[in-house]
């Protein structure tokens, strides 16, 4: 016999990425600003 899921579907919003983030060291932004090949400096805690 099989269970049957009753929760809601979840959809995946498709208009512009947000212009804030998650807060923490480890979110950089969108990774479409990184794909230019080149490093890339990192400000963090006032320093690079």
């Amino acid at each position: 016999m099989t269970s049957v899921d009753t929760d809601e579907i979840r959809v995946i919003e498709t208009g512009a990425p947000p212009a804030r983030f998650a807060r923490g060291w480890h979110c950089l932004g969108l990774v479409a600003d990184f794909k230019d090949g080149k490093p890339h400096s990192v400000e963090a805690f006032g320093t690079k």
